[in-house]
């Protein structure tokens, strides 16, 4: 039977681990241009995007850039790997996979595996991964918003959003309003409020001061008691601001 102090340790576990990836480094403030839109997040947050395919060939010697996945170099039918810092060797169909923090306030977690390359000894690797941005408070920054400087680029993330009447849609400042006679009507922005179904829906924003985000999506159903919407995300990881 568990005492109380292990009940307790096991439901505080998740919340510290949390807790400590997103204080990994503060985050200064910057110079911003003029913010048109800005939503409050509650301290606890996360917003997830998904990257359905991932592929990356490494020369011996290289990183996934913000992992710790390294390919050391190849020994006949061995790849010799590093993963958080310890040695692996691998053949071709094992798992390569990784979790921890990329970035100030960003995880991610990748789930790969080793491919065949022909006459060569560089490492591909394929499958699927995860972003988590920690605490997002999104800021609108406007469409026309260029990122000048990144140190990381991931593009055809999967959003998939049923966003209930009156609530917010992840990572953006924008709330579903419910339905209009012309279609769906959103709060939460300066732009052209009301979608009607087929519509695209285009978002740019910060979710954190090193975190840019530009959602391209469409408009799939809307009804009074929600909204749905699919399509893609591109994000950014930049210097902090």
């Amino acid at each position: 039977m568990r005492t109380k102090a292990q009940q307790m340790f096991r439901i505080l576990t998740p919340v510290l681990l949390i807790a400590l990836a997103a204080l990994a480094c503060t985050i200064s403030p910057g110079s911003e241009p003029s913010p048109t839109a800005m939503a409050t997040a509650p301290p606890d947050q996360l917003v997830t995007y998904p990257l359905p395919i991932y592929s990356t060939t490494l020369n011996p010697g290289e990183t996934i850039r913000g992992t710790q996945m390294t390919y050391v170099g190849r020994e006949g039918e061995f790849y010799n790997v590093s993963i958080g810092g310890l040695p692996a060797a691998k053949r071709i169909g094992d798992s390569f996979t990784w979790k921890g923090v990329m970035a100030p306030g960003v995880v991610g977690d990748f789930n790969l595996r080793i491919s065949p390359t022909l006459l060569s000894d560089n490492l591909l690797a394929a499958g699927s991964a995860e972003l988590f941005v920690l605490n997002p408070i999104p800021v609108e920054l406007g469409n026309d918003y260029t990122v000048l400087d990144s140190l990381l680029n991931y593009s055809n993330l999967a959003v998939d959003y049923k966003v209930p009447s009156g609530s917010q849609v992840p990572g953006t400042t924008l709330i579903y309003e419910g339905l209009v006679e012309q279609g769906a009507k959103l709060g939460g922005t300066t732009g052209f409020p009301i979608r009607a179904v087929g519509d695209s829906l285009i978002w740019t924003g910060r979710l954190r001061g090193n975190v840019v985000i530009r959602h391209s999506l469409r408009v799939a159903s809307a009804d009074e008691n929600s909204l749905h919407l699919v399509g893609t995300a591109e994000l950014w990881i930049t210097p902090s601001s």
